[in-house]
């Protein structure tokens, strides 16, 4: 028998490496449909303290816009495993910052949690405060429309009572 050609050797090469490398792509892909489809949105998160202010699933695989369709201005924290634990950040840890806040962008494959606000409610000081932050959109008022996005849920704030005045005078009066 004859040694392998080069050439034959290179094209045999070639050929389980392009094979291998769509098998890569489509164990990828799979992994990502996967997570896709496992990914959950919970439909109202509450907030312990006070209990009226609650976050309402506007929709799936999106992100929050205003009327306009307007994106609004974000903190947002990582690794917030639950929607629970995202509002409680945005709610309690940004307290000040409440009767601004319109909603939160919560990615459930992630954990990322944006903490949504009307134009000019954060400057480059509060942003300090976030794992990130982007203080130049301009969406205002309630959130009334989307942006479809994958593995993101838009919700919006709903506050039944005065929940927003207490909270923040009882986190002012934490700060004298």
């Amino acid at each position: 028998s004859q040694p392998p050609q080069p050439q034959a050797a290179m094209k045999s090469l070639a050929s389980r490496t392009a094979t291998a490398m769509v098998a890569a792509v489509i164990i990828i892909a799979t992994t990502a449909d996967r997570a896709h489809a496992s990914c959950s949105f919970p439909s109202t998160s509450h907030l312990s303290t006070p209990s009226n202010i609650k976050l309402t699933l506007i929709k799936s695989n999106s992100l929050c816009a205003d009327r306009s369709g307007k994106e609004y201005s974000y903190g947002g924290f990582d690794s917030q495993t639950t929607l629970d634990q995202c509002f409680n950040s945005c709610a309690v840890d940004k307290a000040l910052f409440l009767s601004k806040m319109v909603g939160v962008d919560w990615n459930c494959g992630t954990g990322a949690c944006d903490c949504l606000y009307e134009a000019f409610t954060l400057n480059n000081n509060d942003c300090k405060g976030f794992d990130r932050c982007n203080n130049v959109y301009m969406g205002s008022g309630q959130v009334e429309g989307s942006t479809a996005v994958n593995d993101i849920g838009c919700y919006k704030k709903v506050d039944n009572g005065n929940g927003f005045d207490r909270m923040e005078q009882s986190f002012l009066r934490g700060r004298e």
